[in-house]
Formats: structure tokens, C-alpha cells, sequence
């Protein structure tokens, strides 16, 4: 994977850096999975999760057939900092 593990500079929690899968950016996630995330790791890069892959199984098959990539999800580390530097913010 090409994964590597660093602080916020913002609230000096663990972070992962991982490259997008759509642009090859840094992302830095936090570093644990949780069930609500909307990322996932596909060959070591970050696979951002569109609203057919978020949708609950099934509901959205006749229009956006599709399934998200398998694995743990994570969420972006912007959406649980506590200091998100303001630089930084969108």
C-alpha cells in the first residue's frame, strides 16, 4: 500500500496519507475504519465514495447499478479535527 502514517499539524491526532485514486492528492484520513465512513482503500489509494455506492444495498440497483469497492471505510481526518488549520478549510 502506499500508505503512510503522520500528525495533524492542526490538533496533532494520528493521521493516514493516502494518495486519491481520482487525482493522486494527498488525503489524510483518520486512521481507523469506521462503519459511516465514505472512503476506501482500492490497491493502496484513497476510492472516494459517490451517493449510489453510500446508498443502502439494493435501493438505488434499477437506476446506479453498481456495489462499493470491498473493505474497511474510513472517513477524511477534515471531518473529525478538532483544529483543522483555516488555511486548510473549504
Amino acid at each position: 500500500m502506499t500508505e503512510t502514517r503522520g500528525h495533524c499539524k492542526g490538533c496533532g491526532g494520528p493521521v493516514l496519507w493516502v494518495r486519491t485514486e481520482a487525482s493522486g492528492a494527498w488525503l489524510s484520513l483518520d486512521p481507523e475504519p469506521v462503519a459511516e465512513g465514505n472512503v476506501v482503500l482500492v490497491k493502496g489509494k484513497a476510492h472516494v465514495l459517490n451517493k449510489a455506492e453510500l446508498a443502502p444495498p439494493g435501493l438505488l440497483d434499477s437506476l446506479l447499478p453498481g456495489s462499493p469497492p470491498p473493505g474497511p471505510r474510513y472517513v477524511p481526518h477534515r471531518a473529525t479535527c478538532t483544529n483543522w488549520p483555516a488555511s486548510n478549510k473549504r
